[in-house]
């Protein structure tokens, strides 16, 4: 199943996509490596887009170095997240899609993920084994002041490096 461009979820998926992109210009991309969301992302807006997936381009789009990018492609195999077809116009070539339980658990994600919006300031549900309620989610606006505090807080202190205990995670968090 195809969905409109102009569906909500698809727009959510694709700024998520641009913010980690943009975001790759300000900090080292290593401090932030998720290949496997960024795989995941990429996946789901292409499929929307109708626009096939190599092995290849899925490796280049998790920014990762190739070989630690086919690893989660492998963990995204083992987890049944995604699967894998031989090309329709080059046997060489394998074509990666996402597996009905991926598309599902992301539609669920970006659902409760504009549910939770008020304006442009999206909600994201802390936990996917729990369900989503006003009291379990964090605001963007929120997570970035978070990250700004753990920032100030933590960088360079220990001569550059961030140190944290749990105790100061979890007050951070409160």
């Amino acid at each position: 199943m195809v969905i409109k461009h102009d569906h909500p979820r698809y727009e959510l998926a694709k700024k998520f996509l641009e913010l980690r992109t943009a975001r790759a210009c300000y900090f080292d991309n290593n401090l932030f490596g998720e290949p496997a969301w960024d795989m995941l992302l990429d996946l789901y807006v292409s499929r929307h887009d109708q626009r096939a997936v190599s092995a290849t381009s899925l490796c280049i789009a998790s920014g990762a170095p190739q070989t630690t990018a086919l690893r989660y492609v492998n963990l995204l195999t083992d987890a049944k997240l995604i699967v894998s077809r031989k090309s329709d116009h080059d046997g060489r070539v394998r074509i990666i899609e996402l597996s009905e339980k991926a598309l599902a658990l992301l539609e669920d994600f970006l659902s409760r993920a504009l549910k939770g919006s008020s304006g442009n300031n999206a909600a994201i549900p802390m936990r996917s084994d729990e369900p989503a309620s006003p009291d379990r989610m964090v605001h963007v606006s929120d997570m970035a002041s978070l990250f700004e505090t753990f920032i100030r807080q933590n960088l360079g202190q220990s001569g550059g490096g961030i140190l944290i205990s749990s105790d100061e995670t979890a007050s951070m968090l409160q």
